[in-house]
């Protein structure tokens, strides 16, 4: 119950900030992305759905993936100067 509550807080928490936030974002091509990809400032999270990466035959290389089980230990690790990469689909 306390995690669903938790996981509820932080999607509202989440969609009330990313009004403000979005303009900040930057959409990346796919070819952007092969560009930058073996930079060494460069994070990339993977932040597709357990099925989505399972199914996939496809994995970025060097990417980090993120579930709502690792997201607090991952954030806390993540080089704050790097460049971060979300990957979604």
């Amino acid at each position: 119950m306390k995690k669903n509550i938790a996981m509820l807080f932080c999607c509202l928490l989440f969609s009330a900030t990313s009004l403000f936030a979005a303009e900040d974002v930057q959409i990346m091509t796919t070819q952007e992305l092969r560009n930058i990809l073996y930079i060494e400032d460069i994070t990339i999270l993977d932040a597709r759905s357990e099925r989505s990466w399972v199914e996939s035959e496809f994995k970025i290389p060097k990417a980090k993936r993120l579930t709502w089980d690792n997201v607090s230990e991952l954030s806390a690790s993540l080089p704050k100067e790097n460049i971060l990469v979300l990957y979604c689909s």
